[in-house]
């Protein structure tokens, strides 16, 4: 098992969750103008994986966001996290989509 680091799970997830629905997102953005992307974790969690040291993709968010160094590393990517109604989402570029629809890294 891999070393825990919940950036990299949550980047992990992410990135598997852009693979496949990367493409249909971009076009949509395209479209609408869109600079950014709200998407919820509870939607990327069919691509969490496990080796990542995280039984849920949730714990890796609450330890992210329990931490003000991890919450500026993701911010440094351009990436936040914010929470509505009780439900957590992650603000994307669409540039980091696009990245990541691409090649995954």
């Amino acid at each position: 098992m891999e070393s825990r680091d919940p950036i990299r799970a949550l980047m992990k997830a992410l990135s598997n969750y852009l693979l496949k629905h990367g493409p249909r997102i971009l076009s949509i953005t395209n479209i609408l103008g869109q600079d950014k992307v709200r998407i919820s974790i509870e939607s990327l969690y069919w691509y969490h994986n496990i080796s990542t040291g995280y039984r849920y993709l949730e714990d890796a968010v609450k330890e992210i966001l329990s931490d003000k160094a991890k919450i500026a590393t993701l911010n440094d990517k351009g990436i936040n996290i914010v929470k509505i109604k009780g439900n957590f989402y992650i603000e994307v570029p669409r540039q980091l989509i696009k990245q990541l629809a691409r090649n995954g890294k």
